[in-house]
């Protein structure tokens, strides 16, 4: 357990119930004695916010992704997400980590490919409503406590069988 302030990016929709969730976790993250970062909340009037959003992500520990029908198409969430995982994958303590909650997102719902790729392997928690707010806000304390990430779980093996035709056009391919 560690006595430290961990810094918490939160990630989200400027629409409820993705706001009103967002500012409960604020207010719950910093009542702890963490410092968390909620655009609507630390952003000043006339501050340029992309600059800001950039220097958040650079400085946070954690990365709290509210991921609801509405955000999961938001380009600025993936490209937070993004720099988030670019960031992660620079450095040795491997932060920020993602937590993404799912706010009435049920898990088949089809992501992006950008946003499933970029949250492949972390677990996410399900939030459906405000009855799972408590244990959740619990979750992300205890793991901003210990100052630790989840540990990852291992993707699941597909097995796709093709069978490919000497005459058969191509099969296409994607990028990695």
């Amino acid at each position: 357990m560690t006595n430290q302030s961990q810094r918490v990016f939160i990630s989200y929709r400027s629409q409820d119930p993705d706001m009103s969730l967002a500012r409960e976790f604020y207010e719950r993250v910093k009542a702890a004695g963490h410092q968390p970062f909620m655009a609507a909340e630390s952003i000043k009037l006339g501050e340029r916010w992309p600059e800001r959003i950039d220097r958040e992500l650079e400085k946070c520990d954690y990365l709290l992704l509210l991921l609801s029908p509405q955000s999961a198409t938001s380009e600025m969430v993936t490209e937070e997400v993004r720099r988030a995982r670019e960031l992660r994958e620079q450095r040795i303590e491997q932060k920020p980590v993602i937590l993404p909650i799912r706010v009435a997102l049920p898990f088949d719902f089809p992501l992006n490919y950008d946003l499933r790729g970029y949250l492949s392997r972390v677990q996410h928690q399900q939030w459906q409503s405000s009855a799972d707010t408590p244990g959740i806000v619990q979750q992300i304390l205890d793991l901003l406590s210990a100052g630790e990430a989840p540990k990852p779980t291992e993707p699941q093996e597909v097995a796709v069988t093709v069978a490919e035709s000497p005459d058969a056009p191509p099969l296409p391919i994607a990028e990695p």
